[in-house]
């Protein structure tokens, strides 16, 4: 239940919202416009006018009202929206008859009952009896100020209450009843897809008087009993009907087929838009060598993360490079910079980033006679393995989740050998059930590939898919139109770890890395998992022969060749 009380915020008087922390009523208030958060107040906060405080009462939440001296109190509601008028509104009022009254002393006649936005209020004169039993319903207390005794508005507490005081006529009962099924269990038809039926709609109905008639007049309908959904065929038609069909009798209906492509497209800024708006955050006299820069990645269709890493780390060098201009920079200013920069012990594979954009300038944007671009010296090259999880360590992460969304996306990782790009980038329609495959669309080096989808993977998808229905991308952030985000991936993992008690710094890339060895200890072909990976060289994916447990267990350690020792 929500409190409301009377507060200010920056000098304007506000409707104070005061609950504790419950996900699904947060997501409800944000749905009231100018609704707010501030830590000072400790809680949300709304406009104190009778629009929003409208609103509010749409939503069907149970709230009672907090008067400044700290009590609470419901009074009718009026236009000025004053907080101390906030109240619930009657919306069906019962009188027990006269006749009924008759072998009931005087002093006990009069009582009555009514049906309040999530409230049933009993009015009586005190009899101790009756007080006993309105004490033992769901949620009953007495309001001292309004004098009545009010009750959680349930169907077991009405059928109670009928059954005691019989105050309601029939048709009036039913109606009381009616409404508060439909706030306990609303209506609700959920309309998706799932690439395990690419021709097929699938349709959830739930709710009190939930209308399941209509579908069974659709043909060639089928019932999945074990998700509680219809399947019906993917057509525009029947899809109108049925949004029409349950709009009009009351169901809300949400409907999560895949919109058009160009809907989630268009959202995206052109590369143009992109590069103007990174241009703008220079100074004037860089913008120009920017520009010219920026343009000649774009013109080789390098990807935009590529642009802005190469654009800022040149740029970095020639602010230190400054006061020198750009046609007074040599080979040893570059190589000056480089060793300045490798002096912060950063990775190799930042200074190998610095050196090609900058090598990428003198080669590609202008030509300098002068500029001898080969005297700018690469760091020399580490040999360093990946660092990998056993099977047994893999299985106790898995286990340690119970969010099917989390689940999910670490199956994916582990069972495909995605990149974190590669995960998040993946569509519906990328999801070939049929095929047992997953369609990886323009991964590094823009290279199209295909990877297996495990028969383990695919379960936990249908349950995946059944509970989030996702809409365009496999796996959606909050707003349902971009991609999850990578952090929230690396978190999962980061907890993951943790819950499983592995005592080492896990990454999505290390289920990378598990993937490609333990396929390769599996005596899976190196070439089959190079071209699983994604690899451009056969020298990358042999890095992984080096920390297959077959290779480390061929050789036997001569420790084991001693004579056991006497006993």
């Amino acid at each position: 239940m929500i409190t409301l009380f009377k507060t200010t915020w920056k000098g304007e008087v506000r409707i104070g919202l005061r609950f504790g922390k419950d996900p699904l009523l947060i997501a409800k208030i944000r749905k009231i416009k100018g609704a707010y958060y501030t830590p000072e107040i400790g809680s949300w906060h709304i406009r104190y006018d009778s629009g929003t405080y409208r609103q509010f009462l749409e939503l069907n939440i149970p709230y009672k009202v907090e008067e400044a001296n700290g009590t609470t109190d419901w009074q009718e509601d009026q236009s000025n929206c004053d907080i101390t008028d906030i109240g619930w509104k009657t919306s069906v009022t019962a009188v027990r008859p006269k006749e009924e009254d008759a072998d009931i002393p005087a002093e006990k006649s009069g009582i009555s009952m009514r049906f309040n936005n999530g409230h049933i209020a009993v009015q009586l004169p005190y009899v101790e009896e009756d007080v006993r039993f309105l004490k033992s319903l769901r949620g009953a207390w007495w309001h001292a100020a309004g004098q009545v005794w009010l009750t959680k508005a349930t169907v077991e507490n009405l059928e109670k209450l009928q059954g005691r005081f019989g105050c309601w006529e029939t048709e009036d009962y039913e109606r009381v009843r009616h409404l508060i099924g439909l706030r306990d269990d609303p209506r609700l038809v959920e309309i998706y897809s799932t690439p395990e039926f690419p021709r097929q709609i699938m349709v959830k109905i739930r709710g009190y008087g939930a209308d399941i008639d209509f579908m069974k007049r659709i043909p060639e309908r089928i019932y999945q009993k074990a998700y509680k959904r219809w399947l019906v065929p993917r057509d525009q038609k029947l899809l109108d009907r049925l949004v029409e069909h349950y709009q009009r009798n009351g169901t809300q209906v949400v409907n999560r087929i895949k919109q058009a492509r160009k809907d989630y497209n268009k959202k995206a800024h052109s590369l143009k838009e992109k590069q103007t708006y990174f241009l703008s955050r220079y100074p004037g006299p860089y913008q120009s060598i920017l520009r010219k820069y920026t343009d000649v990645l774009i013109a080789q269709r390098y990807s935009w993360k590529t642009v802005t890493s190469y654009a800022g780390h040149f740029i970095k060098y020639l602010k230190f490079s400054a006061p020198k201009s750009l046609s007074q920079l040599t080979a040893e200013d570059a190589n000056r910079y480089i060793a300045e920069i490798a002096s912060r012990r950063v990775s190799e594979s930042l200074i190998n980033i610095i050196i090609s954009s900058i090598k990428f300038y003198y080669d590609k944007v202008v030509f300098l006679s002068g500029f001898e671009i080969n005297r700018i010296k690469r760091p020399r090259k580490s040999h360093r393995l990946p660092r990998v999880l056993s099977v047994q360590e893999v299985d106790r992460m898995l286990r340690s989740l119970e969010n099917v969304k989390h689940l999910t996306i670490l199956y994916t990782l582990y069972s495909s050998g995605l990149r974190l790009g590669e995960i998040l980038k993946l569509k519906l329609e990328d999801v070939l059930f049929e095929r047992n495959q997953l369609f990886i669309n323009g991964a590094k080096g823009k290279k199209d590939r295909v990877v297996m989808l495990s028969e383990r993977l695919k379960e936990i998808l249908r349950i995946y898919l059944d509970e989030y229905q996702p809409i365009y991308w496999l796996f959606e952030g909050h707003d349902r139109q971009g991609p999850y985000s990578e952090r929230s991936v690396q978190s999962i993992v980061k907890a993951a770890s943790k819950k499983a008690n592995i005592n080492k710094r896990v990454t999505p890339h290390t289920l990378r890395h598990c993937f490609a060895t333990h396929l390769l200890d599996g005596g899976v072909n190196i070439r089959y998992i190079q071209e699983l990976l994604g690899h451009k060289d056969i020298k990358t994916t042999l890095i992984y022969t080096h920390v297959s447990t077959d290779k480390a267990t061929a050789v036997v350690s001569p420790l084991d060749r001693l004579p056991a020792g006497d006993d």
